[in-house]
Order: structure tokens, then sequence, then C-alpha cells
């Protein structure tokens, strides 16, 4: 795990263009999400529940297991899924930063369940508050566009019979929510934040019975911190807290910090398109290669694609080897340092294309053809932009002291891809570590 650090990112192009001195503060991604709630007929019970949330770069993956059973006659349970808004929907079904939002049932047959049924989900907002809960206390005053944050609901209906066990199964996608502010080209963006409310599962019939919860941190870099803290056990990258006869309340509500926080700046100078990053007083430059090859091209998605600062495209291998001994070659007209290796390991257009195809589990770096490294990524689509450093998975070279002509990235593992066998890689990232502060001109 990566300490805490604070990026300052430097952007130079030609000195043409006017900077204005506005600025104010933003908001991105989802404030909250949280348990379902029994909306009436509070005759059923959580007998068992399994929470499982997997933090991706960018967002969180939650997938969450229910048994629950009535204890009357046949009854519809209205269930409602939260989602936490931080500002006003501009548009009545707008559903704040949640993606990929499904529910399912297995119905109990004998000592087992039955097929699984999908159950339709109808969205609704109706600018109501959650009063128990201040936006100021969340975000600060400068962040809280609303006294109180808003509620939309994903509604749906279920049909139980007397005294029925079923098994209800939520998936869905959430963006991290962060928060900064800017003046003129100055940003300074928080540290990402995940929250999931287990008090709005106030409303079921008696205490939930047993459960778990599940946290893993292995498809991102940095470290994080969970609240909680004192209820979970940690077993490398994974979080975990297992409860009894649990009622839950505010206290409960879990929240995850991911230690991401940085400041950029765009500046003016020379150097047109050069790209500088700070590290805690420690300066480094992106490398533009001076030739790019690879071991086999697919039409239409050439090496170029490597260094184009566009997520949506992408190099892809025209091989019948899945990507295994495929390899990018990138030379430099003289001897360069380089210090960290930035990569998107898959096709990143969109999270379907991105699993469809092959993804880069490993890598050998070779610098002037001999083996440096041998680096395992992490598997994950990533939902933040090129700008942001924290969209790459980074591979940190410094313990090497390379410096070469020529760097090689040879696939030696894969991620199967659900429907092709192409291997893919969005884009590429090249850092070397300056000495001492670039000087750049301004205006």
């Amino acid at each position: 795990m990566k300490n805490k650090i604070i990026f300052t990112v430097f952007f130079i192009f030609s000195a043409c263009a006017l900077i204005y001195g506005n600025g104010g503060s933003f908001t991105l991604g989802n404030l909250a999400t949280g348990q379902l709630t029994l909306m009436k007929n509070q005759q059923i019970s959580i007998e068992e529940e399994d929470l499982r949330i997997t933090l991706f770069r960018g967002y969180a993956r939650v997938d969450v297991i229910y048994i629950m059973k009535n204890h009357g006659d046949a009854v519809t349970a209205r269930l409602g899924f939260p989602s936490l808004i931080h500002t006003k929907p501009v548009e009545p079904n707008y559903q704040q930063e949640i993606e990929d939002y499904s529910i399912s049932i297995e119905p109990a047959e004998g000592s087992g369940y039955g097929s699984i049924q999908k159950i339709p989900t109808k969205y609704v907002y109706n600018n109501e508050q959650v009063k128990w809960m201040k936006m100021p206390d969340i975000m600060g005053d400068d962040y809280a566009p609303l006294e109180y944050p808003e509620i939309g609901w994903f509604i749906s209906n279920i049909g139980f019979a007397g005294s029925q066990t079923i098994r209800v199964t939520i998936s869905y996608i959430s963006r991290y929510i962060s928060f900064g502010w800017y003046v003129s080209d100055n940003t300074r963006t928080e540290n990402s934040e995940f929250r999931y409310l287990f008090s709005f599962g106030s409303t079921w019939k008696g205490p939930i019975a047993k459960g778990r919860v599940t946290i893993d941190s292995s498809h991102i870099q940095h470290g994080i911190n969970i609240t909680p803290a004192d209820r979970f056990v940690k077993n490398n990258s994974i979080y975990t807290w297992e409860f009894r006869d649990f009622e839950p309340k505010g206290k409960d509500n879990i929240l995850i910090t991911i230690n991401n926080r940085y400041s950029d700046s765009y500046m003016y100078g020379s150097q047109e398109g050069q790209r500088f990053f700070s590290v805690n007083k420690k300066y480094y430059m992106s490398l533009k290669p001076g030739n790019v090859k690879t071991s086999s091209t697919l039409k239409q998605y050439s090496a170029k694609k490597l260094f184009d600062s566009d997520f949506k495209t992408a190099w892809v291998e025209n091989n019948t080897n899945d990507g295994n001994g495929e390899f990018i070659e990138i030379t430099f007209s003289k001897l360069q340092k380089i210090n960290t290796i930035g990569i998107i390991p898959g096709y990143n257009k969109s999270r379907e294309l991105f699993y469809k195809n092959n993804r880069v589990a490993e890598i050998e770096i070779y610098a002037d053809d001999k083996l440096i490294k041998t680096a395992a990524i992490a598997d994950g689509y990533t939902s933040l932009s090129p700008d942001d450093l924290y969209a790459y998975y980074l591979i940190n070279l410094s313990e090497n002291n390379i410096s070469c002509k020529k760097i090689k990235l040879v696939i030696t593992k894969i991620y199967k891809g659900s429907e092709y066998t192409d291997a893919c890689v969005s884009e590429l990232l090249l850092l070397q570590k300056l000495d001492k502060e670039p000087e750049v001109g301004g205006r």
C-alpha cells in the first residue's frame, strides 16, 4: 500500500492563452448509498446478510445478498434502495452516479433455492430530504449546496408466500464522491470517499440475525481508512467484519476513505505538451517516446493510441495467442531515466468493452534488452479521466535505477475477456524523476 501523498500536476503549453482569476468549489460522484429499506409490511426479517464492497480506481462495486423470511401470511413487500444526492438534480430521473443497479430473487425450495428471477425496479425522486444527516456535517460548509442531503429511491416489490424464505441479491456500481476547489488554473481535490449507510435498514422485523461485511481493496494502490475502524479485521488487502443480532444505527454507517488527495496546476511555458508532477517536493516529468513498435497490431488500433491521452482508444494485438508474448517497445533519441510506468491495462472505452476483451495481468519490463522487473497488474476498469494520475496502474521502477534508450513491455499473463480474445492497452505513461523543480514560464 502507498502512503498518503499529495500530487501537483503541471501542464505546459505554448504561451497563447489567457488565465482568468475565477474560482469555486466542486463535487463529483455519489454521496452515499445504503441498506435496503422495508418501506411497508414490517413482517419481513433479514436472517442473514453478506455485503461485499470491491474498490476500483474511481468507483466501488457493491454486491449484497440477503436471506429474508416472512413471519406472517402472504404479502407483497415494498423495498427501497437509497441513493443520497449532494446537489439538486436537473432532471427528475437523474440517478446521481449509480450504475448497473439490479435486484433478483431466489425463493427457497426444499433444502436449497430455486431459479433466479430478476425483479423490475423504478427510480423515484421526490425532493425528499434526509433530516437526520446534515450536509455540512459530511462535507463542510463550503461544499454543502443543500442543508440536508436529498434522496432518490430504487423501488422494487417482492411477493412472499406465508412463512416463505427468499434470497435477495442486489448489485450496483457507485462512483466515489470527491470534492475540492479551484482558483483560476489551480485545483485541489480531496480524498475520495464511499459511504454505505446501515442506518437505513432499521425498518425490518427484529435485528439482522447474522451477517458479514467484506471490503476488498486489492484493485487499488492507495491506502484506505475505514470507519468504524475497530470492527474490521484486515488480512492483506481484505477487511472483514462479522456480526450477530445487529440493529443498525447511525454509528454503524460505513465510511471508506481512499487516500488519494492531490493538487493540479495548469501552467504555460515553452515546452508544449510536457507534463510535470510534484510528489512531496519531488518532481517528475512525463516522457515523450521517440518511436513505438508493437509485436502485432489490429487494424485501426495502432501503437499511436498508447500515448494519445484518450482512454476511449487502445492498442490491440492481432495474433491468436490471447496476448501472451505480445510486446510494446518504446525507444528514445537519447538515454532516459524512467522511474514509473503507468498503464491502463485494457480497452477502457467502456466498462462493458473492458471486460469483454483480454486485459494485461502481468508484464516483463526490459531496459535495453535486459529484464529488470516482472510486474503483476490488478484487474479493473477505471472511471477516471486521462488527466487523473490515479487512473493509471502505477509500476514503481525507482529501485531499479533505469537509464536506457529502449524500454520493452512483454505481456506474460492476461485476464480473459468474456467475449473476445484480443489483449488491449488503452494508455501508457512514462515518468522521469527530476533533480530539481522544473523552471517553467507562466502568465
